[in-house]
């Protein structure tokens, strides 16, 4: 039987086949691509990214390979049908478009004949250790016990700020900060922050020297959160702002307001140094070293701490929502991917999520969490924040807390108590 004259690249095929999870049938098995999930739990039919070519092009190179033969009964540009044969078998496969970049395998399998999906070549990748806490934890200093109407996720609902450090992550969510104890799967109240009788919104979180610093709206507060002796001291900050991003490098507090402005805060007496402005709408920043990165929508500036001189990094495909650093590189978030910014070369990458950061509102529709694993397996969707510690960058989806380990490219997700 010819090849069909689906335009589609052999060694793209090649790698997709070698990667595909499988269709357990019992006498045979059928490959399905990555990332392919069930339109409903009891259904027949897989949605799935990828064109129709490709798809088709993915089955058909399938059954050469594997001693079946097909035959094409229908095929335009929104609907591909195609039998295959082998021995005593016979099923069908009707590939069509659906919404979202995604389409929609749907089987005919012989009477009787149950599939089930189950994991690939890549599918029992170990999962990564978590990094061991490496800080003290710290006491408790809020003044009631902690939240019991609702479990720590629900009541996380959505994370608006996180910072990972020494093993343990912190977040924030209206005017109270969490504890979250990654090896132990739990997560407590911390601080509420409080000015008199008066709750103060959390705008920021940054690590100094074993403290945790809390940004804190109207009038703009600088919170020094000693996790040993379980103090907290605030310092006004002199700014009547709204504030979009908050960092600390070496003992100096950053921040950007809603117009543009980048400025540097002493932590002891609050004075500001206004360091740049740029255009846009300044979404996150992270330092290292001498040099702090701005995102201003798509765009990743540099400021030097030193000369205040800027520059422009790069210009990426999507806006940033977040940026972390570990001094070789920069990682930039997006709502359904994460990039890799060689600081050295200044090439950029997208490192996780759906290729080109597609990701999109797939899993909003479908209703399920987005799955775990490495490459396409590990789903994105609706990320917010992030921060790095210890070889991996924790990020969040609303009230989930999930890690990405960078040596092993693994995407796992914590399941808090």
């Amino acid at each position: 039987m010819s090849t069909p004259s689906f335009p589609v690249d052999p060694e793209t095929l090649a790698a997709a086949l070698e990667a595909a999870d499988l269709l357990e049938l019992g006498a045979f098995r059928v490959p399905v691509p990555v990332g392919a999930r069930p339109s409903s739990p009891d259904s027949m039919s897989y949605l799935v990214q990828g064109t129709l070519d490709y798809l088709a092009a993915f089955y058909t190179t399938w059954s050469q390979q594997s001693g079946w033969q097909f035959e094409i009964v229908l095929d335009n540009d929104r609907f591909k049908a195609i039998t295959f044969k082998r021995d005593a078998w016979t099923f069908e496969l009707r590939i069509t478009t659906w919404i979202f970049g995604e389409n929609a395998l749907t089987f005919e399998w012989p009477r009787g004949t149950i599939a089930t999906l189950v994991s690939g070549s890549r599918g029992s990748v170990e999962v990564p250790p978590l990094p061991p806490v490496t800080r003290a934890r710290p006491a408790v200093t809020h003044a009631r016990p902690p939240v019991q109407e609702a479990s720590p996720p629900a009541a996380l609902h959505p994370i608006d700020h996180l910072l990972a450090d020494g093993g343990l992550v912190f977040a924030a969510k209206d005017h109270a900060v969490w504890l979250i104890d990654p090896p132990a799967r739990s997560a407590m109240l911390l601080a509420e922050m409080m000015r008199g009788s008066s709750a103060k919104s959390v705008r920021g979180l940054a690590a100094d020297d074993g403290d945790v610093l809390v940004l804190t709206s109207v009038p703009l507060t600088i919170w020094r959160l000693d996790l040993t002796a379980g103090e907290h001291r605030p310092v006004e900050v002199a700014l009547d702002v709204f504030v979009q991003a908050f960092t600390c490098v070496e003992h100096v507090g950053y921040a950007a307001h809603d117009d543009g402005r980048v400025v540097a805060i002493t932590l002891a007496t609050g004075a500001v140094t206004e360091l740049a402005r740029f255009p846009g709408y300044v979404r996150a920043l992270a330092g290292h070293a001498g040099t702090l990165h701005v995102a201003s929508e798509n765009v990743v500036h540099a400021i030097d701490l030193v000369s205040h001189e800027t520059r422009e990094v790069v210009t990426l495909p999507r806006a940033v929502l977040g940026l972390a650093s570990d001094g070789a590189a920069l990682y930039t978030l997006h709502g359904s991917g994460i990039g890799q910014l060689d600081l050295a070369t200044g090439t950029w990458s997208q490192i996780a999520g759906k290729p080109e950061l597609g990701a999109g509102n797939l899993l909003v529709l479908s209703g399920e969490p987005p799955p775990d694993g490495v490459t396409e397996r590990a789903v994105i969707d609706s990320a917010r924040c992030v921060s790095y510690d210890s070889g991996g960058l924790w990020f969040t989806e609303r009230a989930r807390v999930r890690r990405f380990a960078l040596a092993e490219r693994h995407v796992m997700t914590l399941d808090l108590a």
